[in-house]
């Protein structure tokens, strides 16, 4: 049997790694429930990028916010760079932004079972669901 994956979006990601974002609880359940059940969870490189910069203005802080980002690439998340070969289909998608044209390109050649996400605009033609983390904690971790 494979093991199960979900996508996470850069918006969850962040709500993971900053405390102060309205939705860090329910981002820090589903990685711990999902590392308890097995389930990998998946980031993509170009997601990394956007964590660094966005804690870096938030921290004031280049060191911490690179080894916050280090933390989470090297034993939360797996790290994927899948970009090259699929952004021709990103820029083809009927996604909001190149930026979730990516991440659905991605997903669904992945094969993922979900895209963990709270762009509620975005993966509305996906092949998979779009579950924030809370929806995914409880239909697919739990």
């Amino acid at each position: 049997m494979a093991r199960r994956r979900l996508l996470i979006d850069t918006n969850v990601l962040i709500d993971y790694c900053d405390k102060q974002r309205p939705c860090h609880d329910d981002a820090v359940r589903l990685v711990h429930a999902a590392a308890t059940k097995g389930i990998e969870l998946v980031v993509l490189v170009s997601s990394l990028k956007d964590l660094y910069y966005i804690l870096c203005r938030r921290l004031q802080s280049e060191p911490l916010a690179r080894k916050a980002t280090e933390v989470a690439s090297k034993s939360v998340f797996t790290v994927v760079d899948l970009l090259a070969p699929y952004a021709s289909l990103a820029l083809a998608s009927d996604e909001p932004d190149f930026e979730d044209g990516l991440v659905r390109t991605a997903a669904e050649q992945m094969g993922v079972e979900a895209i963990v996400s709270r762009d509620e605009r975005a993966y509305a033609h996906a092949r998979m669901l779009r579950l924030d983390a809370r929806e995914a904690l409880e239909r697919l971790v739990m």
